[in-house]
């Protein structure tokens, strides 16, 4: 998984610690249980974390 240095904290496995850009908080994402539909960030619900093509990407929603 690779993803944007400003945005991804820490990658180990499958496993990535992501800041939200809606509300800057940390959350993270797995990219095997969250492989289908990704995760919305649980504290503002206001981003999704997904992985496509082996990247990884955080979105605004």
């Amino acid at each position: 998984m690779t993803g944007d240095p400003t945005i991804v904290l820490d990658i180990y496995g499958n496993n990535a610690a992501v800041i939200c850009p809606s509300c800057g908080k940390v959350f993270v994402f797995s990219g095997f249980l969250d492989k289908k539909r990704g995760r919305v960030c649980p504290h503002c619900m206001g981003s999704r974390a997904t992985v496509y093509d082996n990247k990884l990407s955080v979105t605004k929603h």
